[in-house]
């Protein structure tokens, strides 16, 4: 066992006595306590928010296989090429979404701007935001119940693409939910269940979130950077999820996976108003969207009966001058 590092962090002036010596206050000061188990356990306990950092910042960036292929496409001619190409035989899968950030208060969500999908040889990147669709066989992709879709809230990324774009996503699967079944001891590194927790704690990689997060992803050309951090949030989703997988099936007691299909939730909403949902109503699992208008809902009787301009005045002076 290594020893146990001990670190004490002095408390804030506006917390201390005054007009009382500090030897006299008697505040018990908090303690940072990191107890590192055997060298053959990779488990840290951690018990504060910035120890949790310090421990990431110790693990090696995330960076996904020299030998995955890497493409990002433009086109939906391209989009649907490769996806035949690459992800026609495998059923499990990466996925993740990005869009350019709102900084206008009061302005809604942009539209999702990247797709990113990973298997366990390939991954592709697909700006939506040039395409301006869904592709074909994107769209088929996403629409399939038996290729499965492995993210970090990834189901309220589905319905992003269902308000964007009207289509349906099926198959999802939540890593969070996935890896608090696992019954891993891993999890006592922290509550958080982020991707970069999870990356953290199965993957043993860090996963820095940076200024690219916020960064264009709707310009027409995405630079190195963004390409790289968009195939590392695809892969490390896809690790997981295969790690994620063995441990459960080395459980005693099997547990079934929770496999949400968004074509079902939403089976009860009229097709035409599916692709106009926001985020004011309430879905199955009682997240907020916008309810739609319904057709023969009566309308806000007018405040006011005057007439809207002049125009309307010297058309019923007319009328009147007529009937005289």
């Amino acid at each position: 066992m290594s020893e146990v590092v001990k670190k004490t962090r002095s408390i804030p002036v506006y917390l201390k006595k005054r007009g009382i010596p500090p030897s006299e206050q008697n505040i018990p000061q908090e303690t940072t306590v990191i107890e590192s188990l055997d060298a053959t356990s990779s488990i840290t306990t951690i018990k504060r928010k910035d120890s949790y950092t310090e421990f990431l910042n110790t693990l090696p960036t995330l960076q996904h296989p020299s030998t995955y292929r890497v493409e990002c496409v433009s086109t939906s001619l391209d989009t649907n090429r490769l996806m035949c190409e690459l992800f026609s035989k495998s059923t499990m899968f990466g996925l993740d979404m990005e869009w350019a950030p709102t900084f206008v208060k009061g302005r809604g969500e942009n539209k999702t701007a990247l797709v990113q999908i990973c298997d366990a040889k390939s991954i592709l990147l697909i700006q939506l935001s040039q395409t301006k669709e869904i592709p074909i066989e994107l769209g088929s992709f996403l629409k399939s119940r038996t290729k499965l879709k492995a993210g970090v809230n990834i189901r309220n990324d589905g319905r992003k693409l269902l308000r964007d774009y009207g289509v349906f996503t099926n198959g999802l699967v939540e890593l969070d939910v996935m890896a608090s079944t696992s019954q891993s001891p891993k999890l006592d590194i922290t509550h958080r269940r982020s991707l970069q927790a999870l990356t953290g704690m199965f993957l043993g990689q860090h996963m820095p979130k940076g200024k690219v997060r916020m960064s264009r992803w709707d310009q027409r050309v995405l630079t190195p950077i963004q390409q790289r951090y968009a195939a590392n949030d695809a892969y490390a989703s896809y690790k997981i999820y295969e790690i994620l997988s063995g441990l459960h099936e080395k459980l005693p007691r099997k547990v079934k996976l929770d496999i949400c299909h968004l074509e079902d939730e939403m089976k009860d909403f009229q097709p035409q108003k599916r692709a106009r949902l926001s985020n004011t109503y309430t879905y199955n699992d009682k997240q907020s969207i916008k309810k739609p208008y319904e057709k023969g809902q009566p309308l806000e009787p007018r405040k006011t009966l005057s007439p809207r301009s002049t125009t309307t005045i010297v058309k019923k002076a007319e009328s009147k001058q007529d009937s005289v």
